[in-house]
C-alpha cells in the first residue's frame, strides 16, 4: 500500500515538474514571484489524479499476478501429491511381493523347485551352488548380467542355461530371487 502512494506521489511530482517546465519555457520569467496560475494548479491536480489511477492499475495487475502464482503453486502441489500417492502404492505393492516371497521361502524355495536339478549336479555346465571358483568368473560380469542370462537364457563355452531355468511360469522377480540365493550360497 505504501509503495502505491509512493509511486503515485513520484509520478505526480514528475508530471508536475514536466508541466511547470513547459509553462516556464513558453513564458518569460516574471520579475516578481506570483502565485501559480490556475492552469498549472489544474495540471498538477490532473497529474495527481493520473498518478493515482496508474498506481491503482499497477496494484491491480500485481494482485492478479499474485493470484495467478497462487493458482500455479496449488496446481503443482496437487500434482506432487498425486505422484506421491502413486509412489506410495508402488512401494506397498513391492513390499507385498517381498513379503509373499519371504513367506514362500523366497529365492531358496524357487531354487529348490526350479534350479537345483541342474545347479546341484552341474548339468549342462551349470555352476554348482556353493562352488566359489565356478561362480567367480560369472560374478565378475555383475549381478545384472547374471539375472539377465537367467531370465533370457544363455549359451556359453562351458554349457547353456535355458530361459527361466526351463520354467516359463517363473516371473522375472522370482528368477532374480533364485539367482541372488545361489550367489549368496556360493560366496
Amino acid at each position: 500500500m505504501r509503495n502505491r502512494f509512493y509511486l503515485a506521489g513520484l509520478l505526480a511530482a514528475l508530471l508536475l515538474s514536466a508541466a511547470c517546465s513547459k509553462q516556464e519555457e513558453s513564458k518569460p520569467a516574471p520579475a516578481v514571484e506570483k502565485a501559480a496560475p490556475a492552469p498549472v494548479e489544474e495540471k498538477a491536480a490532473a497529474a495527481v489524479s493520473e498518478a493515482k489511477e496508474a498506481a491503482e492499475a499497477v496494484a491491480e495487475k500485481a494482485a492478479q499476478g499474485v493470484e495467478h502464482a497462487k493458482e500455479q503453486a496449488h496446481q503443482a502441489f496437487k500434482e506432487v501429491h498425486e505422484a506421491a500417492k502413486e509412489a506410495h502404492a508402488d512401494v506397498k505393492t513391492a513390499a507385498g511381493q517381498m513379503v509373499a516371497e519371504a513367506a514362500s521361502g523366497g529365492g531358496e524355495a524357487i531354487y529348490s523347485k526350479s534350479c537345483a536339478a541342474c545347479h546341484e549336479a552341474g548339468i549342462a555346465g551349470a555352476p554348482k551352488t556353493g562352488d566359489q571358483s565356478a561362480w567367480a568368473a560369472r560374478l565378475e560380469k555383475g549381478m545384472e548380467a547374471l539375472v539377465k542370462n537367467a531370465i533370457n537364457g544363455y549359451q556359453g563355452e562351458a554349457g547353456m542355461m535355458p530361459a527361466r531355468g526351463g520354467n516359463p511360469a517363473l516371473s522375472d522377480q522370482e528368477v532374480e530371487a533364485a539367482v541372488h540365493y545361489m550367489v549368496e550360497a556360493s560366496r
